[in-house]
């Protein structure tokens, strides 16, 4: 796929106020600060279309950037910033849940896993609980300029560690890097397949 044009649509705070628009839907979740607003402007090669900060939980809205006039983006808050207190975080699952389950448009979840770090323990719960719910997903390994690759080979294998303990079918793995363009096609091309 070759982003030729990309915008911020709108923000919304649950799936009744998301766009009307019937197009395919690439969901992006991650705990606060793992890169998605970056992922985003990678693929697009947009350097300030998704406003990344360092300030953890900045995102408090479901953001959407459509892709092309016909391909969305629909990026979602961290989750589980400690700062939070519970009745937050359970909020904000149950708006992720009733989103990513009932929209009909979304056709992948891609789930950011910071590269240089071990999986983290809310990571692997938000892995059982897509499992669990029978939804399409992609795990996306992010950050890994930050780290030799061979720290992140040694993160994915104890994700991939716990997919097999918990019977749980390996999805498709992807890496990025921002300092390595040749991948934001790898997930581009990705992202077409499963749309398409």
């Amino acid at each position: 796929m070759e982003v030729t044009s990309s915008r911020f649509l709108k923000s919304a705070a649950n799936r009744s106020h998301s766009p009307e628009m019937l197009v395919p839907e690439i969901a992006i979740i991650g705990r606060s600060n793992v890169g998605k607003s970056t992922l985003i402007n990678y693929l697009t090669w947009r350097k300030e279309l998704a406003k990344a900060s360092k300030v953890p939980w900045k995102t408090q809205l479901i953001n959407f950037f459509l892709i092309n006039e016909n391909r969305m983006l629909v990026d979602f808050p961290g989750y589980w910033y400690a700062k939070k207190g519970k009745d937050t975080r359970a909020e904000w699952m149950d708006t992720m849940q009733d989103y990513l389950m009932e929209k009909k448009q979304i056709k992948d979840i891609l789930i950011l896993l910071n590269g240089h770090l071990p999986p983290q323990k809310v990571d692997l719960i938000m892995l059982q609980a897509l499992a669990e719910s029978g939804v399409a997903f992609t795990i996306v390994i992010t950050k890994t300029d930050k780290a030799p690759m061979k720290e992140v080979s040694r993160n994915i294998k104890a994700i991939k560690k716990f997919l097999s303990e918990y019977d749980i079918a390996e999805p498709i793995f992807l890496i990025t890097s921002s300092l390595k363009r040749q991948w934001a096609k790898w997930v581009l091309q990705h992202i077409e397949k499963k749309i398409t």
